[in-house]
């Protein structure tokens, strides 16, 4: 049996951490109060993730993803989602840009 690896993460930034820490609070306004999406702060982290974990799997001579679990929770969803894009792009030669880095910072 070659080499494998089991990687957990965390999610991406949540919205209602976010307006929480700016003064605000988002179960005003939600539909599912104890489900909050990522901020797009939070997807880009996924994003950036995904990137990430392609250059440390080709670093450690490792086998690709073959599969990605989450939790059903929305923002646990979106950050496999957006980690499979970073992971997909970063396969395909494209590396996310400073523009990228720049809205994570936002």
């Amino acid at each position: 049996m070659g080499k494998g690896a089991v990687i957990v993460a965390r999610h991406g930034e949540r919205i209602d951490y976010y307006l929480r820490d700016v003064g605000s609070n988002w179960l005003q306004n939600a539909e599912r109060k104890w489900d909050p999406p990522l901020t797009h702060r939070g997807q880009m982290q996924a994003r950036r993730l995904g990137s990430r974990l392609h250059k440390m799997i080709q670093e450690n001579d490792l086998p690709p993803i073959e599969a990605v679990y989450s939790s059903p929770l929305v923002r646990c969803c979106m950050t496999a989602g957006e980690a499979v894009i970073g992971y997909n792009t970063e396969a395909n030669g494209v590396t996310l840009t400073d523009q990228d880095q720049e809205q994570e910072q936002e």
